[in-house]
């Protein structure tokens, strides 16, 4: 076989990725990256590495490192809150079964936060202070596609949820868990509980402002 027949048979044999199997690579790169080094620290060139794509190729699909970071962190938060739901169903009148399953979350949530702390205080830094010269810079619209989409869910579940302030009361529940989580050792220094009362309050805390909107 030639040297040009042989790498015919190598072009042939390499599987063409999709767009979107692409931007799952990157995006999955990008939060190993950001969670190991923070968004000062994380290099694009090294995420692109990690995705086996060029550095040229991550910035076709994403328009600056803030924005790639940004959707690296709502786009695994949104997959994790879509599972847990899809995992955790309840009928319409089981109050029991939705505080259950509420309370459930309030736990997933703090576990998948803590794992990811260090990409979420880097992501507050950045928009507090990183932008300063950048007036076009992406806002939080992740975030806020986010939230929008969990009150979506709620109020599909729990038609009583339409009633009350959903709107508000998704925000600050989300704010609290978020606070207490990523600045734990801020909020509650050495000695003042353990880790597993601290996240006992927290969930006691947000189902009981929960439960007081409805």
């Amino acid at each position: 076989m030639s040297s040009g027949d042989h790498k015919q048979v190598v072009r042939t044999r390499r599987t063409r990725r999709s767009t979107r199997e692409v931007i799952d690579r990157i995006l999955a790169a990008a939060v190993t990256e950001f969670g190991e080094h923070g968004f000062s620290g994380a290099r694009t060139a090294a995420i692109a590495q990690r995705a086996g794509v060029v550095e040229a190729l991550l910035f076709k699909h994403f328009d600056s490192k803030e924005g790639l970071f940004q959707q690296a962190i709502f786009t695994y938060l949104d997959i994790h809150y879509t599972r847990f739901t899809e995992e955790h169903r309840f009928e319409e009148n089981d109050d029991e079964g939705r505080l259950s399953a509420s309370r459930d979350y309030i736990e997933a949530q703090q576990d998948f936060l803590r794992r990811h702390s260090r990409m979420f205080r880097s992501l507050f830094a950045n928009e507090a202070f990183g932008n300063g010269d950048e007036p076009d810079a992406p806002v939080l619209s992740g975030l806020q596609e986010y939230l929008d989409k969990m009150v979506g869910i709620v109020e599909a579940r729990d038609p009583g949820a339409q009633e009350s302030d959903t709107e508000l009361t998704a925000r600050i529940s989300f704010a609290t868990i978020l606070a207490c989580t990523v600045f734990r050792d801020l909020l509650f220094p050495a000695g003042i509980a353990d880790d597993k009362r601290i996240r006992a309050a927290v969930a006691d805390f947000v189902m009981e402002g929960a439960k007081a909107s409805i």
